[in-house]
């Protein structure tokens, strides 16, 4: 079971790296910013189905949201919904998907596609006590104690979603305190750099654009 890091519709360099690898009767699982709905994936899916890859694809905020409600999977890209919990090769896996667009208003006056619903689907109900332990969480973006640490700059750039931000993280934050006996693994991208955390006893890897890290 390999993640992967936002792919931006850079399917022709997801097949690349799949080849350089030598990658075949696997899983990857994509930590969102896809491209989902926006960039046709069915000839990728086709090169997946040769080679036997399986494909699941977190929600993030580059992703179009209908695509997520269970109508629109192919034969080997399955868009899993938010607060779905996959067992693959016996891991239970919490996804999470969303996160905010820092540059919607510049799409939306350039006419290029943008999701109004980015955001983490705060509706989605997780009953905390049923999830399994030696969990593996897959979100889009970070909890407040993770990298990036230094967001004084970064909202003084966008001060229009400082809040939406806040709210993201505060949310992944307290829900890791709810379950963080249960975590092993979490992984998360948005972020477009790589890092290794170690929190309590959990794992938190935070994965470049196109990075693929056996899990």
């Amino acid at each position: 079971m390999i993640f992967i890091g936002d792919v931006h519709g850079l399917y022709l360099n997801l097949m690349q790296y799949i080849d350089l690898y030598c990658i075949s009767d696997t899983t990857l699982i994509c930590v969102g910013d896809f491209g989902a709905g926006i960039v046709d994936c069915s000839e990728l899916n086709n090169q997946l189905e040769k080679l036997k890859i399986q494909l699941y694809v977190v929600r993030g905020n580059h992703d179009m949201k209908y695509m997520f409600d269970g109508h629109h999977n192919l034969s080997n890209i399955t868009f899993v919904p938010d607060g779905t919990l996959l067992n693959i090769e016996d891991n239970h896996i919490l996804c999470i998907g969303g996160a905010t667009s820092i540059d919607k208003e510049y799409r939306k006056l350039n006419n290029l596609p943008y999701e109004e619903e980015d955001e983490i689907d705060y509706s989605v109900e997780i009953n905390y006590e049923e999830l399994p332990s030696n969990l593996i969480v897959v979100s889009h973006c970070a909890p407040t104690f993770c990298e990036p640490f230094n967001t004084d700059s970064f909202f003084a750039d966008f001060p229009n979603q400082k809040d939406s931000i806040i709210k993201e993280r505060d949310y992944l934050a307290n829900l890791y305190s709810s379950i963080r006996n249960k975590v092993t693994h979490w992984y998360y991208g948005h972020y477009h750099f790589s890092r290794i955390d170690l929190v309590n006893t959990t794992k938190f890897r935070l994965l470049n654009v196109l990075e693929f890290y056996e899990h």
